[in-house]
C-alpha cells in the first residue's frame, strides 16, 4: 500500500488531479477529508484486491462517485497526503482477540507536530480503540 501511495504522489497527471480536486496547493487536513469524503463510498470486498490511487480517481471521473474498502480508501488518502507535502503513515488495528489478523486501517496525516486519524470510513470524530496496532510510515 505504501508503495501504490508513493508512486501515485510522483505521478504528475496524479498530482494534478488531486490539486484540482482539493483546489489548494497545500490544503489543511480538514479541506483533504472535505474534498473526498462526500464522494466516497463503502464497497466491501469478497476477494482482498488494493485499488490503486489512480484507478480511485478513474471512479471519481467516471463514475461520480470513489468506492473501496478501508485499504483503497487509505491508500488514495496516503497519495494524497503525499502530494499535499504532509508526512503520512498506515495504521492497522486489531479489535479483538478472536481474529487473528488486523481488522481495519486507515491513515494518519503528521500537522502542527501530532499525527491526526483520517478515516473517512467512520464518522468525523470517531474514537478508534484497538487490541492491537501496527504503524507502517509512508514518508
Amino acid at each position: 500500500m505504501a508503495g501504490l501511495a508513493r508512486r501515485a504522489a510522483k505521478n504528475p497527471d496524479f498530482a494534478s488531479r488531486v490539486l484540482r480536486l482539493i483546489r489548494a496547493q497545500r490544503p489543511s487536513i480538514d479541506e483533504i477529508d472535505g474534498a473526498l469524503r462526500p464522494f466516497y463510498v463503502y464497497r466491501d470486498e469478497y476477494e482482498e484486491v488494493v485499488r490503486t490511487p489512480e484507478f480511485m480517481l478513474n471512479d471519481l471521473d467516471t463514475l461520480g462517485r470513489i468506492e473501496g474498502d478501508c485499504d483503497d480508501i487509505s491508500t488514495l488518502l496516503a497519495a494524497v497526503a503525499l502530494v499535499s507535502g504532509y508526512r503520512v503513515r498506515f495504521v492497522a488495528v486489531r479489535y479483538s482477540p478472536r481474529v487473528g489478523h488486523y481488522e481495519h486501517v486507515f491513515v494518519e496525516i503528521y500537522s502542527a507536530g501530532a499525527w491526526r486519524v483520517v478515516d473517512l470510513t467512520v464518522p468525523i470524530g470517531t474514537t478508534i480503540k484497538a487490541l492491537e496496532v501496527m504503524e507502517e510510515y509512508v514518508s
